[in-house]
Parts: C-alpha cells; sequence; structure tokens
C-alpha cells in the first residue's frame, strides 16, 4: 500500500464528509450537500484503490509519468491534492457566496394544466423514440446494435438525429408532475413506468450508462419534489433498497454486454455476472481524478491554453472544412494526444493530428489548462454561484420543474469546457422545444 496516496484519500473523505454534514439539510438536493457527497463518491473511492494498487492508474497516464514526464506518483498526487482541495473550497465559497446573497428575486410560479402538460409528454416522448427507432433502422436493427455496442461511437457517428433522444428523458420526468396533476392516476403512474423504462433501454442500448444514472436521478429527485411534498424521508427502507440494488445491477450489467460479443455471450450462459463484475472499473468509468492529475502536473506558464479551446467552438461553426481538418470541439482529444504521445497539443490543432479518442476533462480540466492556478480559482467560483443561482431560482419558482431539470443537469454535466458548453446549448433548446410544445397544446385548448 502506498501511505502517501492512502493518507490524500482520507484527507479527502474528511474534508468531503465534514462540507457534506456541516451543510446538510431538509432538502437532500440542496447545492452543498449534494456537490461534496458526488465528490466524495467520484474521488475518494479511485484515490483508494490507486494506493492499494499503483497499476489503478489509467494505464496510459502511469506511462506518461514514466517517460514523457518522470516524476513519483506520489508527486504527482501531492500536486493534485493541494490544486484540488483549493478548487473545492472555490467551489462551495461560490455557492456559499449565491446562497447567502440578499437580492429579491422575483419569479412567478409556471403552473401547468393537466391536459396540455399530458399531451405534451406523449408528444415530446414519441418524438425521441423515433429519432431512436430511425437510427435503428438505418443501422440494421436493434439486434445489430446490441451486438455491436463495443463499436458504439463508430456507429452512432453522423446519426444527428439521435439529439432528440433527451426528449424522452424529459417527458419521463414531467410524467411525474403530470401524476400530480392528474390526482395520484393509475394511467398516469403505468404511462412513467413504461416511459422509464424505455428510456433506459434506448440509452443504455448505445453502450452508456451515464444518461440512464442521470434519468434515474432526476426521477427520484422529482419524486421527492412533486409527489413527497419535499421530505427528507421519501423512501421506505424497501423501496430503498430494491432501487439500489436496480441501480447496482444496471451500473455492473451494461459494461459487460458492451464488450466483444457480450450480448451473444450473455445470452448462451457463457458471461457470468457475478464472476465479470469488477466495482472498482465502476468507480474509474465515473471519477475524473486521473485527468486532473494529468493537468496540474503538465500545464504550466509555458504551455497553457490561454483561453484557444473556446475557440474551438466558432471554428466548428464557420469553418467550412471536413470535420478532419477542424481542431474538435472536445478538448479531451487534445488531451489524450499530449499523455499517449507527449509534447503540447493545444488547440486548434486539427483534429487528423491528434488520438481519435478523448478523456472528459471537465472544469478542472478547463480551468488550469488554460489559466493555471488562478483559472481554478475564477472558474470553480463561478460554477459554484451558477449551481446555487440556479437552485434559489428553482426554490423561489416553487419548484418549476424545468428549473428543477436545468439545476441537476448542471449539477452533473455543466462546466465551462467548450463540449459541455456546447451540451448545455443542445440541452437548453430541447428543454425549449419542450416548453414550445406545450404552450402550443396549451393554447389550442
Amino acid at each position: 500500500m502506498n501511505t502517501t496516496i492512502f493518507l490524500i484519500a482520507i484527507w479527502f473523505f474528511l474534508l468531503y464528509f465534514l462540507f457534506f454534514k456541516q451543510f446538510k439539510t431538509n432538502d437532500f438536493f440542496a447545492p452543498i450537500s449534494l456537490i461534496s457527497l458526488i465528490y466524495l463518491f467520484r474521488n475518494v473511492p479511485y484515490i483508494l484503490f490507486v494506493a492499494f494498487d499503483e497499476d489503478f492508474l489509467n494505464p496510459y497516464l502511469l506511462n506518461y509519468f514514466k517517460i514523457y514526464n518522470p516524476i513519483s506518483i506520489e508527486s504527482a498526487f501531492l500536486k493534485y491534492t493541494i490544486i484540488q482541495t483549493i478548487a473545492f473550497l472555490c467551489l462551495i465559497a461560490g455557492m456559499k457566496y449565491m446562497l447567502n446573497d440578499r437580492t429579491n428575486y422575483k419569479l412567478k410560479p409556471f403552473k401547468f394544466k393537466y391536459r396540455p402538460l399530458k399531451i405534451s409528454v406523449y408528444i415530446a416522448f414519441f418524438v425521441g423514440l423515433s429519432s431512436f427507432l430511425i437510427f435503428v433502422s438505418e443501422i440494421g436493427g436493434i439486434l445489430y446494435l446490441l451486438e455491436n455496442m463495443n463499436q458504439r461511437i463508430q456507429i452512432q457517428s453522423g446519426q444527428y438525429l439521435l439529439q432528440l433522444r433527451p426528449l424522452m428523458g424529459i417527458a419521463t420526468v414531467f410524467s411525474v408532475v403530470l401524476i400530480k396533476l392528474g390526482g395520484n392516476k393509475t394511467i398516469d403512474k403505468i404511462a412513467f413506468i413504461l416511459f422509464f423504462i424505455i428510456s433506459v433501454f434506448v440509452f443504455s442500448s448505445t453502450g452508456g450508462r451515464k444518461d440512464s444514472v442521470f434519468l434515474i436521478m432526476l426521477s427520484i429527485g422529482a419524486y421527492y419534489y412533486y409527489l413527497k411534498d419535499d421530505r427528507i424521508n421519501f423512501f421506505d427502507q424497501t423501496r430503498l433498497i430494491l432501487i439500489s440494488l436496480g441501480i447496482f445491477f444496471y451500473i455492473f450489467f451494461i459494461p459487460l454486454i458492451r464488450s466483444t460479443d457480450g450480448f451473444n455471450n450473455l445470452l448462451k450462459g457463457d458471461l457470468n455476472l457475478i464472476e465479470e463484475a469488477n466495482i472498482s472499473d465502476f468507480f474509474s468509468n465515473i471519477s475524473y481524478t486521473y485527468i486532473d492529475v494529468f493537468t496540474v502536473n503538465h500545464f504550466n506558464n509555458e504551455n497553457r491554453w490561454n483561453f484557444a479551446s473556446l475557440m474551438t467552438i466558432p471554428s466548428n461553426i464557420f469553418d467550412r472544412k471536413e470535420a478532419y481538418l477542424r481542431p474538435p470541439i472536445d478538448e479531451g482529444m487534445y488531451f489524450v494526444s499530449s499523455i499517449v504521445w507527449g509534447g503540447n497539443y493545444k488547440p486548434l490543432v486539427a483534429r487528423s493530428q491528434l488520438r481519435e479518442f478523448s478523456f472528459p476533462i471537465e472544469n478542472m480540466g478547463f480551468s488550469y489548462a488554460n489559466a493555471l492556478l488562478p483559472g481554478v480559482v475564477i472558474f470553480f467560483f463561478l460554477l459554484g454561484i451558477i449551481l446555487a443561482y440556479i437552485y434559489k431560482l428553482f426554490r423561489i419558482s416553487s419548484f418549476n420543474p424545468f428549473l428543477f431539470y436545468l439545476y441537476l443537469f448542471a449539477v452533473f454535466n455543466f462546466n465551462f469546457s467548450s463540449l459541455r458548453l456546447i451540451t448545455m446549448v443542445v440541452f437548453l433548446i430541447l428543454l425549449g422545444i419542450f416548453s414550445l410544445i406545450y404552450r402550443f397544446i396549451k393554447n389550442l385548448s
């Protein structure tokens, strides 16, 4: 066991847990306690696994520290610990600043009508589902998709219609609001269950887990706010255990059938779910620790980006070159190229000169790569302000479902990197489409 890295894991556990306990409220989804819990699960287990087995660290990164930046793993993690602690404290400071702001924000409650909302939910769901069915039809059927889940990136390439797929998730969450408006009608409960199951299957069938896990969190949050009157004890023990087991099974099941011939092996009985499930892989997949360790040890005054990464957005919008000749909006491709090949790959290098896969750089990668420690202080503080501001508007608006969806989406998906900014814009467009559908149906009623 590496004692230094083990103590680092203990430090972060204490840091996140203390903030979670200090700011825990009756609202389970309050920003400071929720963020503390998310950071605890994303970072601490990963660091613990590295402490007990150094090879657990991403193999590309291990090679990078051996060949291109020869420093000890302990030294790399110590620098990461300092920067990550500052980043987290700035994030919390931004949240506290906004939550303590006494500005009188006036926001009228958004009141839905049952029938227009019901029609809107069904329309949005089937538009999203239709985009998936068209995609499946074009690639040769659902069995082809399931049998080739390990090639999901290549299969989905150029399938822009799939951008409408999140409408299924939006419809699913708003169907919970529909249950409340309709007085707990059985038909509305059945609709929610069907929407939820179909959405999880569709999101999972393309090989990813994040969208489905996010939908699970949204559904729990919607149940909490709209059906249980904002009470923390919204599940009895039996339901909580069943849901936890279901999420656990889902998290470990999808990666197994995503592997080469995983679906066929499962059908033939050649795949043992118990033996194949790997808890360490789960924490490796949800953590960004490895890329943050690279970030703070790679970038310096000589190779920082100076916000050139943001220019990838207008470059892709206005430049009519072939896609492979344009710089990728996903900055993670620059990170991966620097890790795997060494050197300094900066925006606006063309996609053709970079490795074909990427790591998610998240807020630490963006802020430190572009402006080093001052960037970390500024952009984590701003992120805290934004998250707390959306949460305040949500509470002030008497739990407006649009703001609820926006808040949780921002907590799990938003940061200042080019890729996440574009993701947020697409999400806002889809949320706006649902709003327009509702207003149109309402005006016709």
